[in-house]
């Protein structure tokens, strides 16, 4: 992870447009952080992202992934290095950005479980229990993972959450058939406001 923020962004894709990198950059949390700073997309990053805080790099990663628009996206412990309050702003922002898209991610964390429509809980190496969030964590004795970090919650159940989008041509639903929710569809931020 070296260059400008913008370099670092536009890796996830072909020749990106500055639009796309503006609306990952917006969705993962870059846009935060770096519109406030004088040189913006353009500062520089040293290797393994030194210049920016562990958050700050999970957001340049997160949009990186988010540039080329995949079809499926597959996030492990995204959220690990961020504070609070950028992890509620990016779960906000990625709801209304994966549906219509398979969306997959590992976590310790309970937030992330908040935009997934089933949930998958692994110990020791085996699946424990799966299906939908309020069902999982309704049975009994189970518990949404505390918000800790990976250091702290290591050797504990791992959560894997997982909604599927038309993308795919399936829909991840309760193990009892049930259709799941709908969900709301993305809007694109105008592009326009700034450029890179």
């Amino acid at each position: 992870m070296s260059g400008s923020v913008r370099q670092n962004i536009a890796l996830g894709a072909a020749d990106p447009t500055d639009a796309e990198i503006l609306e990952a950059a917006e969705i993962a949390g870059v846009d935060d952080f770096i519109r406030s700073h004088p040189q913006g997309y353009a500062l520089r990053v040293g290797e393994r992202g030194e210049g920016l805080s562990g958050g700050q790099r999970q957001a340049v990663a997160i949009a990186r992934a988010l540039v080329s628009k995949p079809p499926m996206l597959l996030l492990d412990e995204p959220t690990s290095a961020m504070d609070a309050g950028a992890e509620k702003l990016l779960v906000q922002r990625l709801a209304q950005a994966v549906p219509g898209r398979t969306f997959m991610v590992v976590t310790h964390k309970s937030a992330m479980l908040n935009i997934v429509e089933r949930v998958i809980i692994l110990e020791k190496g085996k699946v424990a229990m799966q299906g939908p969030p309020d069902q999982v964590f309704g049975s009994a004795g189970a518990q949404p993972p505390a918000p800790t970090s990976p250091a702290q919650s290591a050797g504990g159940p791992l959560q894997t959450g997982q909604r599927t989008g038309q993308a795919t041509g399936q829909q991840a639903g309760p193990q009892t058939g049930q259709s799941p929710s709908p969900t709301a569809t993305a809007s694109a931020a105008p592009a326009a406001v700034r450029t890179l």
